[in-house]
């Protein structure tokens, strides 16, 4: 599907060891890799099928990889969920569900992951 090919998209990240040290501005020049182009086709995704049509499959691809064991498919499930948010009903109760299962993974072993989620 497209968003099961968008999610593999946005698993382009290096595995730079002195990521987690880099300056915000620094990592503002590098915005052409596979994240940042995923999280822009996510959007547009999302907004030509309709939010309503599109929540669901995308809250269901997004548990589903984030609890995949290769780190680059958990920060893409969290990537991908920050873009969904924007898109959400007002729907407190789902809101409240989404924040308690994604701080579960502030304590991941991969800071990539814990900088999506």
């Amino acid at each position: 599907t497209s968003l099961q090919a968008i999610l593999k998209l946005m698993m382009d990240q290096e595995d730079d060891p002195e990521w987690a040290l880099r300056d915000d501005e620094e990592d503002d020049d590098m915005n052409d890799d596979g994240g940042d182009v995923g999280c822009h086709a996510i959007a547009r995704l999302a907004r030509a099928i309709r939010a309503k049509h599109f929540i669901g499959p995308a809250l269901v691809a997004v548990r589903k990889w984030s609890t995949n064991p290769n780190w680059r498919c958990r920060s893409a499930a969290f990537l991908a969920l920050s873009q969904l948010g924007e898109i959400l009903p007002d729907d407190t109760e789902e809101h409240r569900k989404l924040v308690l299962y994604v701080l579960q993974f502030f304590k991941d072993p991969n800071p990539h992951v814990r900088y999506a989620a």
